[in-house]
């Protein structure tokens, strides 16, 4: 499977990385100030690490399941 660094690695849809756009004027990425759980991280395929960021919404549905329930 071959992997776009403009495309999240885990659903296919636009990650919003900064860096991987074609704009002239880059600045830093968002996912620059988060954190990322390590369960995340590891459902990323080997060959997408460090090629293809994960989208905001992988990231928040993660938050959310790991969220203790009340």
């Amino acid at each position: 499977m071959t992997f776009s660094p403009e495309k999240c690695p885990l659903c296919g849809e636009p990650n919003d990385c900064q860096s991987a756009t074609q704009s002239d004027c880059k600045g830093p990425c968002w996912c620059m100030k988060e954190i990322f759980p390590p369960e995340l991280l590891a459902r990323v395929p080997k060959e997408a690490r460090r090629c293809a960021c994960i989208c905001r919404r992988c990231l928040a549905e993660t938050r959310r399941q790991n969220q203790p329930d009340d």
